[in-house]
């Protein structure tokens, strides 16, 4: 099921680029199409897109969550809950790129703080 769902996202992604995939050419279970380095590029530049609306997104929810803080006391950092998010990331990101996701959550983590800390007065 996990070779045809990524078929199915391969077969998207071409379709966005305005693309279709040609009868019969489309790729086996379990085998992509060869692309050129401008394709690739042009792949990571959609998915920077989104990830960058999704940093947003969760800036904003850390903005709000700055604001509960600050109205009842609370300190910017919760190392626990940081810790938890840690594990639970690694875990769902799989031994090959465990330390990159936890990197990445770890630099989110931070710039969250920074940003909760600047709306609460550096609190």
């Amino acid at each position: 099921m996990e070779a045809k769902m990524e078929a199915d996202v391969g077969k998207e992604t071409l379709m966005g680029m305005g693309m279709e995939p040609e009868a019969g050419m489309e790729p086996e279970a379990g085998m992509e199409p060869e692309m050129d380095l401008l394709g690739y590029r042009s792949l990571i530049d959609e998915v920077d897109g989104k990830m960058l609306l999704l940093f947003k997104e969760r800036m904003e929810v850390s903005r709000k969550i700055a604001q509960y803080k600050k109205e009842r006391g609370l300190p910017a950092l919760d190392a626990a809950r940081e810790g938890e998010k840690l594990a639970t990331i690694g875990e769902a990101a799989g031994e090959a790129l465990r330390p990159y996701a936890q990197s990445l959550y770890t630099t989110l983590f931070e710039l969250s703080r920074a940003y909760q800390q600047s709306i609460m007065g550096g609190a």
